[in-house]
C-alpha cells in the first residue's frame, strides 16, 4: 500500500492508471510472460551458484520471492509492450496541490505523467491482514499457478 502527497505549491500531479491486475495478467500471462513458480529450476541453480562462489544470499535479485520477481518482470514487460501501451484502457487522474491519496499499486498499472515534489510512503500488507486476499494480485497469481509464491 502506498501513500502519496503532492507538496508542490501550485501544480497538479498527473497520473494515468489502467485496467485492474486480474484483467491484465489473464490477458498477457502466460502467453507473453512466464508465470511465477515457487521452485523453478533456474532460481534453484542461481541460488546454488551464488552460494558456491561465496556470495551466499547477498545478491538482491536472489532474495526476491517468486511473487516479487514476477511483479518486477510484469512491470517492465508492460512498460515495453507496444500493444499494451497503444491499446490498453487508460484513466487520467489529477491530484491537486496539497492533496493526498493511497493506492495498492500492485493492483493497477500506473504512471506519473507530470508533476514534481511528492512525498511517498510504502507499507507492506500481509495477506492475513487483507479483507479479501483471494482477489489480491498475490491471491490471483497463486490461484493461476496452484502454488504459494511468498
Amino acid at each position: 500500500m502506498r501513500f502519496f502527497n503532492n507538496i508542490h505549491p501550485t501544480r497538479t500531479r498527473d497520473w494515468v492508471v489502467g485496467e485492474p491486475f486480474p484483467t491484465l495478467v489473464k490477458h498477457f500471462a502466460p502467453k507473453e510472460i512466464e508465470l511465477p513458480s515457487a521452485g523453478n529450476a533456474a532460481s534453484r541453480v542461481a541460488k546454488s551458484l551464488g552460494r558456491g562462489i561465496g556470495l551466499g544470499t547477498a545478491i538482491p535479485s536472489l532474495k526476491r520471492s517468486p511473487y516479487d520477481d514476477f511483479m518486477m518482470r510484469f512491470h517492465n514487460f508492460l512498460k515495453e509492450n507496444e500493444a499494451f501501451q497503444a491499446g490498453s484502457e487508460k484513466h487520467p487522474l489529477q491530484f491537486p496541490s496539497g492533496s493526498s491519496w493511497m493506492v495498492y499499486t500492485d493492483t493497477v498499472p500506473h504512471a506519473v505523467l507530470t508533476g514534481q515534489y511528492a512525498l511517498e510512503q510504502t507499507f507492506l500488507v500481509s495477506p492475513e491482514a487483507m479483507v479479501a486476499p483471494q482477489i489480491s494480485p498475490l491471491g490471483v497469481l497463486e490461484a493461476m499457478t496452484g502454488s504459494p509464491l511468498i
